[in-house]
């Protein structure tokens, strides 16, 4: 009875316009003192790093800028001028640290410099000559065959291999996926993980960033401690072979309004990650995950998560029981969520 009235109450004031609906903003504001604590710890990492030329999130930015640069049409005789000196530094950086020097990451790095010291001229830049003076000594000719190579930098769009799948398979695909919360008692195996966070990793990510890291939880007491933290899973948690935690990391970037481009990011590559899964034969269902307090320190002690780092959503994973059953969630029509060039009020 106390818990329904209270339940009206709160709906009430949140839908007052007036004084009331003020001093609920007012109180409410500090509900979001924890994400603005976790971007503030995510931009001090970022500028702490960024001055030690060691912040590869920019660097990744900056090689991605760059990129899209050369394929400009028309290209411009100069550009990146006012970063090109700081992105040769971090890549400088890099290449004297443990940085893996033969992934394909460090290749793109390299191509993609070589490709811009090519196209561009230094003859009326002072800090394109200096960047390329910093990267030539660092890699000669010879240097350079090691690591370039044709899709480690801008390539043209008819190289692209043409994709074969039919949309009614596609289709088909989005149709099979349902949200299993009954699983056979199976292990997973980490081959179709692996496989299923490299298809993660080729989504889109806003200037090639990809700010997240997905903790993948095969342990079935680390599982039976995650799966019973969000408020959502009660009565099923114990069924839950494997998890998968999306985790976004905003010492990905120093600017305020970049502070979403987690949950975006994440998000994206989430649902290439589900859907390669469900081609493995592997059933999931996305675990709700909303910014209850308390809820977030227990998952940020579990799982060891950074004060700069956000926890995004969890999947839970697995081969479903053939008896279970999942909800019918129809989804909204077609008209409803679809436009073309209706820039009417939908209200």
């Amino acid at each position: 009875m106390l818990k329904n009235w209270l339940s009206l109450t709160r709906d009430f004031v949140r839908g007052n316009g007036g004084m009331a609906g003020w001093a609920y903003r007012v109180v409410t504001i500090w509900s979001f003192g924890r994400e603005i604590a976790s971007f503030r710890a995510g931009q001090v990492h970022h500028m702490e790093q960024r001055k030690e030329s060691a912040e590869l999130y920019s660097l990744r930015r900056h090689i991605h800028m760059i990129e899209k640069g050369l394929v400009m049409r028309p290209r411009r005789p100069v550009f990146a001028e006012a970063y090109i000196e700081e992105t040769v530094a971090a890549f400088d950086h890099l290449a004297l640290s443990e940085f893996d020097n033969s992934s394909e990451e460090f290749n793109w790095f390299v191509s993609v410099l070589a490709s811009y010291f090519s196209a561009v001229s230094s003859d009326s830049s002072l800090p394109i000559s200096r960047a390329r003076k910093t990267f030539e000594a660092r890699f000669d000719e010879s240097a350079l065959d090691r690591f370039v190579d044709s899709r480690s930098s801008p390539f043209s769009v008819g190289s692209i291999s043409v994709s074969t799948i039919d949309p009614i398979d596609f289709q088909r695909l989005l149709f099979a996926r349902s949200s299993v919360r009954w699983f056979l008692d199976k292990t997973v195996p980490r081959e179709a993980l692996d496989r299923a966070s490299f298809a993660a990793s080729e989504s889109p990510s806003a200037c090639n960033r990809q700010p997240y890291r997905i903790v993948l939880l095969d342990d079935r007491e680390l599982v039976s401690v995650v799966s019973k933290i969000p408020g959502g899973t009660a009565g099923y948690s114990e069924n839950i072979p494997c998890l998968a935690v999306f985790i976004g990391d905003l010492s990905a970037f120093s600017e305020e309004r970049d502070r979403h481009l987690i949950y975006i990011d994440a998000s994206l590559a989430a649902m290439s990650f589900i859907l390669a899964l469900e081609v493995e034969g592997l059933a999931t269902c996305c675990i709700n995950w909303p910014d209850v307090a308390f809820r977030d320190s227990q998952l940020r002690e579990a799982l060891n998560i950074k004060a700069y780092e956000s926890a995004i959503m969890l999947v839970a994973i697995g081969y479903a029981d053939p008896l279970g059953e999942v909800p019918s969630s129809r989804k909204r029509p077609l008209g409803l969520i679809r436009q073309y060039n209706d820039i009417r009020s939908s209200n």
